[in-house]
Formats: C-alpha cells, structure tokens, sequence
C-alpha cells in the first residue's frame, strides 16, 4: 500500500491502520529492519525515497513467517508519474531526483519481493551484495 497524501497524518494512513486491525488483528504494523530481503530483493536500497519524504521506514506485517503487506507513506508512485510528455508530475522534496530514483527502486523491489519471495535471503548471494555495498554500489 501507498499514501499518496503526503503527509504524516493523513486519512488514508488512519484508515491503514484501522482496517489491517481489523482483518489482521494478530499482526501489527511495524518499521521494516534495513536488514530485511525487501531492501535487497533487486536492488540494494538504503534510503526511502519516495514524492514527499514523510517516513523513513516501510512498515509491514507478518504473518506466517513472511511479510505479506508492506505499507509507504512517501507516495511511491507518485516519484512515478508523468505527463504526457515524460516530464514528471511531481517534484519529490526535499531530495529532488536522487530521491524520486530512491523511490522507484524501493518500487520495483516491492514488486520483485511480491512476485519471488525470499530467495534473496538465501546464503548464496550473501558475498555478491556484501561486495556491491563495499563498493558504494547504488
């Protein structure tokens, strides 16, 4: 799920957290640790970007060992956008571009965890991803 609000108290964010107690009430929502599968699914992601910088973390819930919703107050998809003519729609702010490419690798890692699960939690890429983040690799 994505807030589009932008803000840090927004409608939808209450309606989030309402709802997911009620359909999940076993399972809170909480701040994803930097060390979690999602932040290295496809790309290695150390900063949350996103439209608007609201959060700093991706909340998500657990449920039978996995996480099965993730949740971004920083309007993901609306670092996405764009007219007509490929100029983006929004500014992303406070961090400008580096923040919109932040945003839509966080995107596509949802995407890539979604579609593949864990895999990437396996040992055997440990030494590949710890080299690229030594190298300052984005």
């Amino acid at each position: 799920m994505d807030d589009a609000a932008g803000i840090k108290a927004s409608e939808f964010d209450r309606w989030v957290r309402s709802t997911l107690r009620a359909a999940l009430p076993d399972s809170d929502l909480r701040p994803l640790g930097q060390d979690h599968v999602l932040f290295k699914t496809f790309f290695l992601v150390r900063r949350i970007g996103g439209r608007a910088a609201v959060s700093g973390s991706v909340e998500g819930v657990d449920w039978g060992g996995k996480t099965v919703v993730v949740y971004s107050r920083n309007d993901l998809m609306g670092a996405w956008a764009k007219d007509p003519l490929g100029k983006p729609l929004y500014d992303c702010a406070p961090g400008g571009e580096a923040q919109r490419f932040d945003a839509k690798k966080l995107t596509l890692n949802i995407l890539m965890y979604a579609l593949t699960g864990s895999y990437k939690a396996d040992a055997v890429h440990q030494p590949y991803i710890l080299e690229k983040m030594r190298q300052g690799v984005p």
